[in-house]
Order: structure tokens, then sequence, then C-alpha cells
């Protein structure tokens, strides 16, 4: 049923419908003890979680010096130009986490939906993107990433997130990404490889998996059934 008989053990600290047992997942989620809230990000909760990207940042700034990836050469992006913009977009993150959040059409409380503040994981991706390229900052690049798992019972999973390169470098150890916090609870910044070795999922060219919306578009699918569908199939769920 996906419903305590009684009232839940941890009250409203995973939402007010007190008898919402793992958020109506009981099939995807376990929490015996009713202690377990959801895995979503709330407001301040995002502001943290997109705050901890700053160190991240700056290790990449100290670790992307090879000759011309932009830090050295004829462009040159000092350590401290670099470290500086890190901050500058770290703010500009968190800012636009928190005026958008709570602002999408999604209901996160709604079973098996995969929104987080009302907005899916590539909503949240054009708004990282769209606050970083406002800064036009020039000691990093930025470039949407998704992330697709193998084919699950006929659905695809996948996951998209913000790319930032330090020093306009392309290696891993120059790479940070922001993502809205659903793949892994409660962190929405991650070094290097992302998803990253043993997740299943696998960085692919955004080209080539909108090519295949494109093909669903083609086979009379509407803009509608594209939404509704990707509300079941991002993130770990199936397609």
């Amino acid at each position: 049923m996906g419903r305590w008989l009684s009232r839940d053990p941890i009250g409203i600290g995973a939402g007010f419908a007190e008898a919402c047992f793992v958020g109506n997942r009981p099939t995807l989620d376990v929490g015996v003890l009713g202690l377990i809230s959801d895995k979503k990000l709330h407001l301040e909760e995002g502001k943290d979680a997109l705050r901890a990207a700053l160190p991240l940042l700056e290790r990449a700034c100290d670790t992307a010096r090879t000759p011309g990836d932009g830090c050295v050469g004829p462009n040159i992006c000092t350590p401290i130009d670099c470290k500086t913009e890190a901050n500058q977009i770290v703010d500009a993150l968190v800012a636009a986490w928190g005026r958008n959040w709570g602002r999408g059409f999604g209901n996160d409380s709604a079973p098996d939906s995969h929104t987080v503040g009302g907005f899916l994981c590539f909503e949240w991706e054009n708004i990282y993107r769209n606050a970083v390229a406002y800064l036009k900052p020039s000691c990093f690049s930025w470039k949407t990433g998704i992330a697709v798992a193998p084919v699950r019972r006929g659905r695809t999973p996948f996951d998209f997130y913000l790319k930032l390169n330090a020093c306009r470098a392309t290696t891993s150890d120059s790479q940070v990404t922001v993502d809205d916090g659903f793949m892994f609870v409660g962190k929405a910044a991650h070094a290097g490889s992302f998803p990253g070795p043993g997740t299943g999922y696998e960085d692919i060219d955004p080209t080539k998996f909108w090519l295949e919306i494109e093909l669903k578009f083609s086979n009379r699918m509407s803009y509608q059934d594209f939404r509704d569908s990707t509300d079941h199939m991002v993130r770990g769920s199936k397609w």
C-alpha cells in the first residue's frame, strides 16, 4: 500500500502526509523504522549542497595548469582569477536555486515524482547554465552533461547536470559538475567524472541524446507525452 497503518514515526519530517511510507515508493525504497526523510534537497539544503562546489572548483583551479589549457600560455588566467570566478559561479548557482526552487510545476511529494523544487533535472541544468552564462567567466568553460544507464524494462534512466571545467581544460581533475541532488542523496556538487564508475551510468554526447528524442517526436510523440514520459524516466526511474 505504501502507507503506515498509523502515524509516520518521523512525523511531518518527511512531508505533511504523515501516513506516507518512503515517499509512496515501497518497491524502490526501504525505511523499516520510518525515520528517513525523502531524498530531495529542500531550499536551504540545496543552497548548502551547491556551496560545497566552491572547494572543488578551487581545487580544480590549482590542478588544471597544463600548457594551452587557458591558465598558462597566451590566455593567462591566474589562480587568483580562477578562484575569484569560482566564488562568483557558486554565488550565482546558489542565487538561481533560491529564486527558482518551489516555482516549478512538478509535485515533489507525488508518488514516483522526480522533480526537485518543482523542476526536473534537465530544467535545473538549464537554470544553472543560464546563471553561469550570464557571468561570462573567462577562467571556466561550461556545458551540458547527460548520463544514461542501460535500458531497464524498456526504459532508459538518465540524468542531466552542468559541467564546469577550470582553465577550460578537459581532464577529469579540472572538472566539477552540479545537479539537483537527486542521484546522490544530499549532494549537488561532484568532483571529477560524473556519475563515475560503478554507477551504471555513462556520460554521453548531448547531441546523440536529443537525436533519440527527436526520433520519438518523429514517431508522433507529442510534447506533452514527452514531458509525461520524462517524469518517469529521469534518474533511476525506468523508461
